[in-house]
């Protein structure tokens, strides 16, 4: 393949090239086993880049300045390897892993390249540059259960809201952490009828006939279900009244609790079960309507003291919720308020989590509320988790109200139920990334499979919706949510690679199965995904999905912000500084290229996290920092 020179003046990109190179040196290109494909860009001191390549933006790697002559790094963006240096000149090269065909080509020696300076006096591009290809990670299971990135509640973020307030993060970084990634989220309109319209996109109408990789973003949407109403409620809750939640966090405890009673109806039943060394039913169950001035003098005398028996306290909370004799229409739920801190009883947290599971199979749900600026985030998020509850996090006494609007008004009124989407690839076709996820191992998947289980049951009980989940259908990527709330949204966002071709072809088939509670009964919607192979690079990177695009971008941020948090981990405060600025830059880049000022934004705020990374002392801390903000762009 020869080399077109596509610019004039002092900017050219030296176009599409294959090079098999290991290093570049003064003298040229080294022999190596991996070839690499390459986009040049020539930049003089006093220019301006050129505009985004005609080739894939999101595969190839460009960088507007680089590292003084004789300096070079490896680094990686959303497309895979990529290397930059410089010469006298300031030049800039990307690299990304080399396609298919594109290895097929090499191997049969069918591709030569060769680059042609039009500066007579400038420097090599690269000098005495070498990069090996990195360590590929595991190759994902097409046919594999997957952690979900749903989450009702609002405490994704609690943890670094706790650290704040304890002033472990100090108050100026703040506005680093919040909801970033919705505003990415595409706009897609409530559905007419029925509780949930799917819609699939692809990062390009196109692929190249090289094939190589591809984002598809899947997005669900609820219907706003003004007319659903919530089921009676059978509410138990736990409420930890041990010495660590002395002070303001017993204080919003009674706070909440309060709030909660005055929220139920009358006919909900509410039991309070109180924990520190051991538990005690301090109100027993029974219907709100009569006792409800009693129940809120017995919250109003709670007192913190002694140890943190969370155990028994959930032990004793799940009898209350599931004994309700003559009430059999309730929908049973144990609300747990604490700090997380068990320092009594079972204090293991897989056991701990390991009770909400089985509840939940018993059809009693789980709710955790975190208190106090020290609490467990990661036992609290666990316990919900399983149990397919909330998850939320009591910061100061205004919160509270909003808290338990969110768990009455929106989770505990979901559109749909037992909601599972699979994700299933043509044999040809490799999953490389799902954004915020990971698959789940043998105990997880198990586990995720008793929850569907119980939640068909459930269903068929409460909603009377047949069963449908007798059977575990084996094959695709799975993503189970146990429900989804009215008036609600999420994406989901993979990269696949896909091999070379031509025409049009069907690359996946997107299934989405839930119980629909506006309509009553099972819903299964399976849609196909065909993309077409275009004549060329140029005419794919025409066919760019920019809303896709801006996904992709708000996504890869979160990733690289949570890749940080485990740089930091490990006590590699240098590299999570520079992994961050890398994303600063790109993200910088991409602002101008695509007139984007949110990203712009985005940069700014990447970079004042690498800044944190020097400033926060405090390594718990500053991963808290980290990963609230990496999660509010994968929100």
């Amino acid at each position: 393949m020869n080399i077109a020179d596509q610019g004039s003046g002092s900017v050219r990109r030296i176009g599409f090239l294959l090079l098999a190179c290991a290093g570049l040196t003064a003298g040229g290109c080294r022999r190596a086993a991996h070839p690499v494909a390459a986009e040049v860009w020539l930049k003089g001191a006093d220019s301006t880049p050129s505009p985004m390549a005609a080739s894939a933006p999101l595969e190839l790697l460009s960088r507007e300045s680089a590292p003084a002559a004789g300096n070079a790094k490896a680094f990686y963006g959303v497309g895979g390897l990529g290397l930059i240096g410089a010469g006298s000149g300031e030049h800039t090269i990307g690299l990304r892993r080399p396609r298919p065909l594109e290895q097929q080509q090499y191997a049969k020696g069918k591709v030569q390249a060769k680059a042609h300076r039009s500066h007579a006096a400038a420097a090599p591009v690269l000098a005495g540059a070498s990069a090996e290809p990195p360590r590929s990670p595991p190759p994902l299971d097409p046919n594999a259960r997957y952690a979900t990135t749903y989450r009702p509640g609002a405490a994704a973020l609690g943890a670094f809201d706790a650290a704040l307030a304890r002033g472990a993060i100090p108050p100026v970084y703040r506005d680093l952490v919040g909801d970033f990634g919705m505003r990415y989220a595409p706009a897609l309109p409530a559905p007419d009828k029925g509780a949930l319209v799917v819609q699939i996109d692809t990062e390009r109408a196109a692929m190249a006939p090289a094939g190589g990789p591809l984002h598809l973003r899947v997005a669900l949407r609820s219907h706003p279900g003004r007319e659903l109403r919530r089921a009676r409620l059978s509410v138990a809750m736990a409420l930890d009244v041990s010495g660590s939640m002395q002070g303001a966090a017993i204080d919003n405890a009674r706070r909440a609790a309060a709030a909660l009673v005055r929220r139920l109806d009358d006919g909900d039943l509410f039991a309070l079960v109180t924990f520190s060394n051991d538990a005690q039913v301090l109100v027993p169950g029974g219907p709100v309507g009569p006792r409800r001035a009693h129940i809120l003098a017995d919250i109003a005398g709670i007192r913190a003291e002694g140890g943190t028996n969370i155990s028994a306290g959930l032990d004793l909370a799940y009898q209350q919720a599931a004994h309700h004799p003559g009430h059999a229409d309730v929908l049973p739920i144990v609300m747990l308020l604490s700090d997380g801190q068990a320092t009594a009883g079972d204090t293991d947290p897989a056991a701990l989590a390991g009770r909400s599971s089985q509840a939940f199979q018993d059809g009693v749900q789980t709710s955790a509320f975190g208190l106090g600026d020290s609490f467990d985030a990661g036992l609290l998020s666990a316990i919900a988790d399983h149990g397919a509850g909330g998850y939320y996090y009591l910061a100061r006494p205004q919160e509270i109200a909003a808290a338990f609007a969110r768990e009455l008004d929106a989770r505990l009124v979901p559109a749909a139920l037992a909601v599972e989407l699979r994700v299933r690839l043509r044999p040809d076709v490799k999953p490389l990334k799902v954004y915020g996820s990971r698959q789940l191992d043998q105990l997880e998947a198990a586990q995720v499979r008793a929850q569907e289980i119980g939640a068909d049951q459930q269903a068929q009980h409460r909603e009377h919706i047949a069963r449908d989940r007798q059977a575990d259908a084996v094959g695709g990527m799975r993503f189970f949510m146990p429900s989804f709330a009215r008036d609600d949204h999420y994406a989901l966002l993979l990269n696949l690679e896909l091999p070379p071709g031509l025409a049009e072809r069907p690359i996946a088939s997107v299934e989405v199965r839930y119980k629909d509670r506006l309509l009553g009964r099972n819903v299964t919607q399976e849609i196909p995904v065909r993309v077409r192979y275009g004549s060329s690079e140029a005419e794919s990177a025409a066919t760019i999905d920019p809303g896709v695009l801006r996904t992709v971008q708000a996504f890869a941020a979160g990733d690289a912000i949570l890749r940080a948090a485990g740089q930091v981990d490990t006590g590699d405060r240098a590299g999570a500084a520079s992994l961050l600025r890398e994303r600063a830059d790109l993200l910088a880049g991409a602002a101008r290229r695509l007139a984007e000022p949110r990203f712009a934004d985005d940069s700014r705020r990447l970079a004042r996290l690498a800044e944190a990374v020097g400033g926060v002392q405090d390594p718990m801390a500053l991963a808290l920092l980290l990963r609230g903000s990496g999660s509010g762009y994968l929100r």
